[in-house]
Formats: C-alpha cells, sequence, structure tokens
C-alpha cells in the first residue's frame, strides 16, 4: 500500500498531478477542485493516497488531506460507486459538505 507520496509537483492536468519522487515521477488522479490548491510546478508536495488494483489497471489517486482520502476509501466501499465515481463526488463536495449531506440524508446533493 502506498498511502502518502512527497516529492516535487512537476505538472498538473485537469484531474492529475505529476509528483517527481526520487528519480520516478508518479502520476496521480486528484479531485478537480484540489488542482488549484496545489503548489506551483517545481514546488515540493505532499499527497495523500490510494492505490487502486483493478482487472484494467492500477491507479493511484492523490488526496491534499488525509480527511480527503478516507472520504474517498469509505465512498468506494458504498456499493456502486468505483472509484472515478468517488473522485468526482470529492470534486465537487469537500469533506465537510459530503459529511453534512450524508448525516442529513440529503440525496439532493449528489444531482
Amino acid at each position: 500500500m502506498i498511502t502518502a507520496i512527497e516529492g516535487i509537483l512537476v505538472g498538473t492536468g485537469v484531474s492529475w498531478a505529476d509528483v517527481q519522487v526520487g528519480g520516478v515521477t508518479l502520476r496521480a488522479n486528484v479531485p478537480e477542485s484540489s488542482i488549484s490548491h496545489l503548489s506551483r510546478s517545481g514546488d515540493n508536495l505532499k499527497l495523500f493516497t490510494s492505490l487502486q488494483v483493478r482487472d484494467d489497471g492500477i491507479s493511484l489517486y492523490g488526496f491534499p488531506s488525509e480527511d480527503y482520502r478516507q472520504a474517498f476509501e469509505t465512498l468506494i466501499g458504498v456499493s456502486g460507486i468505483g472509484p472515478r465515481l468517488a473522485l468526482g463526488i470529492l470534486s465537487s463536495l469537500n469533506t465537510e459538505e459530503l459529511a453534512h449531506a450524508i448525516i442529513s440524508g440529503d440525496p439532493g446533493v449528489f444531482k
């Protein structure tokens, strides 16, 4: 299990960040809402990660905090929610909004 990566941010896209760790550059899928909060290219960065191994490949998901990673792992534990959908949910809701929606039983937040 890879629980975090720390290195130099070398690039970002709409929903990913490339982090150079030693001589290896890792691409992590990151919630879209987190991209603008990441460091600038060339700066040090730490992402809390979840490594997902599926029949069709291996994917690394990265989050700005432990709370985001825990929310992601809780979401993918729900039947019918895979990593991509969980990442989409965390792209539109922060962890506090997600917790409030679940506690209040408000399914309208997920539309």
